[in-house]
């Protein structure tokens, strides 16, 4: 196996397995690794369902999100599979949440078709849900879900076609550049390539210090639950769409589901979790409360989920940045390195996109996006 390579990818997860695509679609010779093995549910893109949108309370991500579907489209082409399913979804909260207006004036400033109901109407089409007098609601029938797993491995199975080399379980332990090359070494080998790509979620840091740089992110451990309950018949699509709740200034904090379209159960979760100390010290065993601490939700919105049967929790990490926007880069002393992610929990839906970017940042190449909000020097003192 040859040790040089014109890019190096760390990191297979969402981002790192579209880069590495997108990569060896142009020719290049890449290097993918990956210190788990890939699919590992250690990170942030393992699971069978992230919620994909155009509903964003930044205008941003809308533009962002009108280039994404047409490439995860084309991955399911490439593929031969069912990555993404359509299954509609609502906005909904008190007329005063600053993110739900928010959500409403960037659709429209992008003109994204959206149908404004009453909670009765919203009621009566989606007969599970109990909405609120007060409350408003909109419905945006693109919303969907990407089957997670499914996206990164069709990713890395098609990068290998094009050529790419993929080594799992290869733990990065030095990285350096220079002014046309990097080196890469893994307890096993060292690897030398003209580019870097660095894509490692919680363990972005750890990289990028050894590139003297340093990004004030948080490392947050994460629950969401899947049910069965009677009658789940209303809890598929189209009968059951995907939910987003708004009640204050920003969409963390609060409750969002995905409705069972496989089988597996209806999935539940709040939009944040508390901060670790790193990404090697997750306790990845769930904690046994937190069905109990959806029952309140539940009995406002969803009565017919009170006491439903719990299947299963499971964890998976958010890499915080303090805006929570994402961090699309290239390295301000190496050129030839670029990197992407933490993307604060939101992120998903964005990979085949991401990587896509990355690909044309690597090499040299204007990324055909407005990346002002994605800068990492917005972080600088």
């Amino acid at each position: 196996m040859s040790d040089a390579y014109d890019v190096i990818v760390l990191g297979a997860g969402a981002m790192g397995s579209a880069a590495a695509y997108h990569l060896a679609k142009t020719g290049q010779r890449v290097l993918l690794l990956e210190q788990f093995q890939i699919n590992h549910a250690n990170g942030s893109s393992n699971g069978n369902s992230r919620i994909i949108r155009y509903m964003y309370d930044h205008p941003a991500y809308v533009a962002l999100a009108k280039s994404a579907y047409p490439l995860w489209r084309e991955l399911e082409d490439a593929a031969g599979e069912k990555l993404m399913h359509i299954t509609g979804g609502i906005d909904f909260g008190v007329p005063d949440s600053a993110s739900f207006q928010a959500t409403i004036a960037a659709a429209k400033l992008h003109n994204i078709p959206v149908e404004h109901l009453s909670p009765a109407e919203a009621m009566r089409r989606f007969p599970a849900l109990s909405i609120p007098d007060d409350h408003q609601v909109i419905y945006q029938a693109d919303y969907g879900l990407l089957n997670a797993s499914a996206c990164v491995k069709a990713h890395v199975r098609l990068a290998q076609a094009h050529g790419a080399t993929l080594i799992e379980n290869a733990r990065v332990q030095t990285v350096s550049a220079a002014a046309d090359s990097v080196t890469v070494t893994t307890a096993d080998q060292t690897y030398h390539a003209a580019r870097l790509v660095i894509t490692a979620g919680g363990w972005t840091n750890q990289l990028l210090g050894g590139l003297g740089m340093h990004l004030p992110l948080e490392v947050r451990r994460v629950q969401y639950a899947f049910f069965h309950p009677e009658k789940r018949e209303l809890y598929q699509p189209p009968r059951y769409p995907v939910l987003l709740l708004h009640t204050g200034d920003s969409f963390m904090g609060v409750p969002y589901s995905i409705p069972d379209y496989d089988g597996f159960g209806i999935k539940y979760a709040y939009h944040d979790g508390p901060a670790v100390p790193s990404a090697d010290e997750v306790n990845h065993t769930p904690d046994a409360d937190i069905p109990d601490s959806l029952q309140p939700f539940f009995e406002k919105y969803v009565p017919g989920l009170v006491g439903a049967k719990h299947v299963v929790t499971q964890v998976c990490l958010y890499t915080m940045t303090p805006d929570t926007h994402f961090v699309i880069d290239r390295h301000p002393d190496h050129a030839n390195v670029v990197f992407a992610s933490p993307c604060s929990g939101h992120g998903f839906k964005f990979s085949a996109l991401i990587g896509q970017i990355l690909s044309k940042l690597s090499l040299g190449q204007a990324s055909g996006h407005d990346l002002t909000l994605f800068r990492a020097d917005r972080f600088a003192d």
